[in-house]
């Protein structure tokens, strides 16, 4: 971690450590160190034992990062990452004032803090953390399209709609001082879009197994050599800058920024998920200034959705879901007309819309810019009001390897 720390100090980049452990887990996912048969929370927040852990876990990184002259680079810490909803809301809230205490006591007072959302962020919108005192404090969201079987078998134009209608409807949904009326922008806790891909169609824990087995047998990664067709690649564009849009929420000012998940994968079963690919073939482009926002360059989500050709034949759905003895979870059933619809017949406020032809694009398979991407300042990005503005900060997963 030192190490990895000064690399990121030589080149300009900021780090945000994001505890994904907890004693007991504070989710049933394979990220939390237990795998559990069900997600809960229940080990974890039903335990005091668990949680004075964490929090020793906390103290313990915080003051190992300025022991080791590092505060200069890590300049964020998340406290708890993906708490799943059944936690007891009451223990999540008393663990993040006393976590909070321990990092500004520690590493100082422009520390930035965030947290997990426990899968609502609409929950937390009770005028916690809404005061001055917790500026620079985040609310964290994760946003994929992987993961639920009725979400990879979303046609192109159906994964925009989505975007622009429950997924900014979530992102907006936190944080303001008077709520419900949510008129007022809370001045202290904002939002925070901490992972996001621009995988649509694969399940990755299936994939991964497959990947392990294909080292294990071959020695080299699942499709070391894969390439992704040009048609494939004009809808990930499309993909990534209506995510831009809808993350920052530009209308809302809740927004304070977005983290890509992640910066590179090996070999290419996951190249959605990884940035440096994507940049360097243009599916990823030029990031806004600070001075700009993605809808000034990319227009509303609703106009991308126009733009994007529905082609069907680029869902490639892994694993496949006909195949015999196919177990999968479902996830959530899409009930808004503008999904449903492909985003043809109503906008995303359930408004009739006036029929409009798709408009094709060009697309530059062979790279969006040619800016270097090391040392610059745009894999994260900040909103502030209207306006995004870079963090200089890049996500390390920390597991509590010093």
């Amino acid at each position: 971690f030192i190490r990895f720390v000064g690399w990121c100090r030589e080149y300009g980049i900021e780090v945000w450590v994001d505890i994904q452990t907890a004693p007991g887990s504070q989710n049933g996912f394979d990220h939390s160190g237990q795998l559990l048969a069900l997600p809960t929370c229940e080990h974890w927040s039903s335990s005091a034992e668990n949680v004075e852990r964490s929090l020793q876990a906390v103290n313990e990184i915080a003051q190992g990062i300025m022991d080791d002259s590092l505060g200069d680079v890590v300049t964020g810490f998340g406290i708890l990452h993906e708490p799943f909803s059944d936690c007891d809301g009451n223990v999540v809230r008393d663990f993040s004032n006393t976590a909070f205490e321990i990092v500004r006591s520690i590493m100082g007072s422009e520390t930035h803090v965030f947290m997990g959302d426990t899968f609502d962020a609409s929950e937390w919108n009770t005028a916690w953390w809404t005061d001055p005192g917790h500026s620079r404090t985040y609310l964290d969201s994760h946003y994929f399209h992987v993961f639920g079987e009725r979400n990879r078998a979303l046609s192109p134009k159906q994964h925009i709609a989505l975007l622009c209608t429950r997924n900014a409807r979530d992102t907006s949904s936190c944080c303001y001082e008077d709520a419900p009326t949510n008129q007022r922008i809370s001045r202290g806790i904002s939002r925070l879009v901490g992972k996001w891909t621009a995988a649509f169609d694969t399940l990755p824990a299936l994939k991964l197994k497959d990947a392990m087995i294909n080292i294990q047998k071959n020695g080299e990664a699942l499709e070391f050599n894969r390439t992704i067709t040009e048609g494939r690649m004009g809808f990930l564009s499309k993909f990534v800058q209506a995510q831009m849009v809808t993350y920052e929420s530009m209308h809302s000012g809740v927004s304070s920024g977005w983290f890509f998940h992640t910066l590179k994968t090996e070999g290419g079963a996951f190249l959605e998920w990884n940035f440096l690919f994507g940049f360097s073939k243009g599916w990823i482009q030029t990031l806004p200034s600070k001075e700009r926002s993605a809808e000034s360059m990319y227009g509303s989500c609703e106009s991308i959705a126009r733009k994007t050709s529905d082609d069907a034949s680029i869902v490639q759905e892994f694993p496949d879901p006909n195949q015999k003895g196919a177990e999968l979870w479902l996830g959530d059933e899409f009930d808004d007309d503008y999904v449903i619809s492909h985003a043809g017949s109503v906008d995303a406020n359930g408004q009739t819309m006036a029929p409009e032809n798709t408009v094709e694009e060009d697309f530059n398979l062979a790279g969006g810019s040619d800016a270097i991407l090391v040392g610059q300042s745009d894999i994260v990005e900040e909103t502030e009001s209207w306006s995004p503005f870079p963090l200089f900060a890049m996500m390390f997963f920390c597991y509590g390897i010093w």
